[in-house]
């Protein structure tokens, strides 16, 4: 159950959030264990994300993407990753299979991984949102438990 601060967060959140037409789920498992540093390669992340669905409106600053992201330390495997929800307006120039090829490529460089090695591939999840309130109460399930190892951010 939440917390009534991690409801009226979600809340405020899942409001901000309706007024983008589609989004994805995103999740980014790290291979270190320094959270700082995961940190910044996802900040990285979403900053490439964003120069690739909108190009020059992007980096103009007439367009971006809208980004939630929630840290975590797992509680099965004690694995860092992140967990992102990329809203947007329809109005991107990218597939989704386009992005998500992007993407796993990028995360792969950015975390020094071979991509081409890895037959799992999992060190990346990507998906379409079907339900944004599933996804948001997903993203902050260990907030209460796990205050310390979490982080929710917008970018």
């Amino acid at each position: 159950m939440f917390t009534s601060y991690t409801q009226k967060m979600n809340k405020a959140v899942l409001q901000d959030l309706k007024n983008y037409e589609s989004g994805w789920l995103l999740t980014l498992n790290a291979i270190t264990t320094d959270f700082i540093k995961h940190e910044n390669l996802v900040k990285l992340l979403t900053f490439w994300i964003n120069c690739h669905c909108y190009g020059r409106a992007f980096k103009r600053a007439e367009v971006r993407l809208r980004i939630v992201s929630a840290s975590e330390i797992g509680t099965v495997n004690q694995g860092l990753h992140s967990h992102l929800i990329i809203m947007h307006n329809n109005d991107i120039r990218r597939t989704f299979k386009q992005i998500e090829a992007f993407i796993h490529k990028q995360w792969y460089l950015l975390i020094n991984a071979n991509y081409k090695h890895n037959q799992l591939r999992n060190l990346v999840d990507y998906r379409e949102i079907d339900s944004l309130e599933g996804c948001l109460e997903y993203i902050t399930k260990t907030y209460e438990y796990y205050s310390n190892d979490y982080n929710l951010q917008y970018f």
